[in-house]
């Protein structure tokens, strides 16, 4: 018995010091964060004081500059008295000089003042005459002296009279002493004087040549400007044919307007019925094209309808176009630059982990600037830029990056080190062709490019990709390029197969659906609502999401989320706008929770850390708050009363647009009628609201499934149609997801 006491004390004492032994972890992780805290305060402090000592030594050279120039100033002032003596001096040879040419001169000047004769000055023309007499004697004198010039030189200086008189200069000695003091003087000689004629002559004849060139240049760079916008319009038309051949779509219209710039993208695309095929094209089933206007003259109405629709089916797909609207589409610039949006997304779908699960093995190799990147996270242009540099790094005997998809790649040498690569880590029958790779690195760029063409075309990379494209260094067709080529080879190892757990919620348990998967469909509600809820957040204009669990992981997306649903609430002081570690990271979805609270969400026992760990359910309950909020704060705005609006006062709203227009009948009892179903309620609410926006014709009867899911389709498109952004798929109007 004392035996058994005495180890139930044991077992107690070893159950007290496990406690105490975690508490002490705890408390030493809670420092270790403390201290990573201060540590990167005192590096921005010592960061701060390196730069106010370079701000200091900075103030102290200019002082130094400053006092340099106050005392050349004051040397050139010296200077400059010196030679008005000097001015002075030379203002009385020259009138000796001429009172030797001038018989007629009466009196000289006294030796400090002048004295002029009044009728000296009432002989101009006389005088005039004298002088140019002089110069003329004076220019034929010094070209009959040279030698002896060249010996007087800068050293010559003015004999004397033998009685002591004044100074007496002759031609020689005068031409002489001009040269020589003709720079500190200011005077010039004759011979200077049209030197400096041929000179300006001279020089306008360059300027007129410069001018003529010039007008040469931007003559070719117009030229080449044009040469550059046919042929991105061609390589255009030559994309919209590959894709929709390859959703079996001919393009009828593009073989034979691509002539000039004006009737070719522009005609082929103002009707906004081949974008609507390009967004099916890269995300089928997006857009109904029976909610197109069509015929063969649209009105500017019809045609702003189907630009709306566009618009908000390539949002609805992920393309940034917040910075175009319905009517700038009207000008070849902005529809060029909707449809690359729509081909770029069309061809980074792929770029992901979820679609090429061996991209996650990158994630031991994942080091950018000295700190980890975590894969799943970066966007999918990023994570290609990231492959691209992971072969390149692999390659023996290069040590060339890609800075970006632009020029880097415009000499094509990066794209053969990437294809030797690839080729070397395929089967063994493409050792020939790792060796040809190799071998065109020393040709030329064009021949280089060319090359690289042709072995993109062997590898089976579809697409139209002209040489002078990647030459001019284009990024739009770099990325797609690089996007196919990973999709066909990326030259991975398999991902190793997850290992199968226990059920839990984590990031890496729980399914990830991508935006772009609209063609996979989840037993589980949660992942449609994830959709939707990407689809909310990217046209905020914010930022891109593709994949809620991994892009909202450092909060920045969230943060913004925040500022735009209530406009001043983030104290962007305290964000992390670049985090870059975990413990910004996690201060960032930490601020999250805190802003959430303060709208009074409900956030019982959720953290920061639960954000940063992709914990799915946690992020869609936030997610779905956010929204719901943004959603009935619009409401409220349009309501004008400042009162809370409810779904029984959006309920009736509907109910007495459809009954004014098509009568009582066809009203919906709640938002949970099964008769929703059918969409026939959506689309009489859309023609009460746009008189004549429904086609009937295109309406079922709902009598399967596969009708309702045609009827959902068409009203969807329909709202966009009408500028309406809608964020639910629709499944939640077949399922009535109130």
């Amino acid at each position: 018995t004392e035996a058994s006491k005495r180890k139930i004390e044991l077992e107690g004492m070893v159950q007290a010091r496990d406690k105490q032994i975690r508490s002490l972890a705890l408390d030493l992780k809670k420092s270790t964060a403390i201290g990573e805290t201060i540590r990167e305060s005192l590096s921005r402090f010592q960061e701060s004081v390196r730069s106010l000592q370079m701000d200091k030594a900075e103030l102290q050279a200019t002082m130094a500059h400053m006092l340099k120039d106050s005392r050349e100033s004051a040397a050139q002032a010296e200077a400059l008295r010196t030679e008005v003596v000097h001015l002075q001096a030379r203002i009385r040879h020259l009138e000796l000089l001429l009172a030797e040419h001038r018989p007629y001169s009466r009196t000289l000047a006294p030796p400090n003042e002048l004295v002029i004769d009044v009728e000296w000055w009432a002989e101009q023309e006389r005088l005039q005459e004298l002088e140019e007499l002089m110069a003329r004697e004076l220019a034929a004198m010094v070209e009959e002296e040279e030698p002896a010039r060249e010996e007087v030189g800068e050293a010559a200086v003015r004999p004397k009279q033998e009685d002591g008189g004044d100074d007496i200069i002759s031609p020689l000695d005068f031409a002489a002493v001009d040269k020589a003091r003709a720079p500190t003087l200011g005077l010039k000689t004759p011979r200077e004087i049209a030197a400096e004629k041929r000179k300006e002559e001279r020089l306008r004849a360059e300027e007129n040549a410069r001018e003529g060139e010039s007008v040469e240049e931007e003559k070719k760079a117009e030229k080449e400007e044009e040469e550059k916008q046919e042929e991105e319009e061609t390589l255009m038309l030559a994309t919209i044919d590959s894709l929709l051949d390859k959703e079996g779509e001919k393009n009828e219209g593009g073989k034979g307007a691509r002539r000039t710039v004006e009737s070719s993208t522009k005609g082929l695309l103002a009707d906004g019925s081949v974008l609507c095929k390009l967004i099916n094209a890269a995300v089928p089933g997006t857009v109904d094209e029976r909610a197109l206007n069509s015929g063969e003259e649209l009105t500017e109405e019809e045609r702003r309808q189907n630009m709306t629709l566009c618009l908000n089916s390539a949002k609805a797909i992920g393309c940034d176009v917040n910075r175009l609207d319905a009517s700038s589409l009207s000008s070849r610039a902005a529809l060029e630059e909707l449809a690359w949006e729509i081909v770029r997304v069309e061809a980074l779908h792929t770029v992901s982990t979820t679609a090429h699960p061996e991209l996650s093995t990158l994630a031991s190799q994942a080091y950018m600037g000295g700190a980890e990147v975590e894969v799943d996270s970066l966007p999918p242009q990023q994570l290609l830029l990231f492959w691209f540099n992971h072969h390149l790094e692999m390659a023996a005997h290069n040590e060339r990056r890609l800075e970006d998809f632009g020029g880097d790649l415009s000499d094509g040498e990066l794209y053969l080190i990437l294809l030797s690569q690839l080729l070397s880590l395929s089967v063994s029958s493409r050792e020939k062709e790792n060796e040809r790779a190799l071998s065109a690195l020393s040709l030329s760029p064009s021949e280089r490019v060319s090359r690289a063409l042709e072995f993109f075309r062997e590898i089976g990379v579809e697409g139209e990709f002209s040489p002078a494209a990647i030459l001019s260094g284009n990024p739009r067709v770099n990325v797609v390029l690089c996007a196919r080529l990973m999709d066909r080879c990326s030259g991975l190892a398999p991902a190793p197969a997850p290992a199968h757990g226990g059920a839990g919620d984590s990031a890496a348990a729980a399914p990830q659906l991508s935006l772009r998967d609209s063609e996979v469909r989840h037993t589980d509600e949660g992942t449609r609502e994830e959709r939707a809820f990407c689809m909310w957040i990217n046209s905020l204009g914010i930022g891109y999401v593709s994949n809620l669990q991994s892009d909202v992981r450092d909060g920045t997306i969230l943060l913004g989320v925040f500022d735009v649903i209530s406009p001043g609430l983030v104290p962007w002081r305290r964000v992390n706008k670049d985090p870059s570690g975990i413990y910004r990271k996690m201060e960032n979805c930490t601020l999250c929770v805190s802003l959430g609270k303060k709208l009074g969400f409900s956030l019982v026992g959720i953290g920061g850390k639960d954000f940063y760990d992709g914990n799915r359910t946690l992020i869609l309950a936030l997610v779905w708050q956010m929204y719901q909020f943004h959603l009935l704060r619009i409401l409220c705005g349009i309501k004008g009363t400042g009162e809370k609006v409810t779904s029984a006062d959006v309920l009736q709203w509907a109910n007495g647009v459809v009954k004014e227009s098509k009568g009582a009948e066809h009203c919906a009892a709640s938002l949970k009628d099964p008769a929703l179903s059918s969409s026939l309620f959506v689309a009489h609410l859309l023609d009460g609201l746009h008189p004549g926006a429904i086609n009937y014709r295109h309406i079922n009867g709902a009598a399967t499934e596969e009708e309702k899911q045609a009827n959902a389709k068409y009203v969807i498109s329909v709202a966009r149609k009408l500028g309406c952004c809608i964020f639910l798929v629709w499944e939640d109007i077949v399922e009535v997801n109130h």
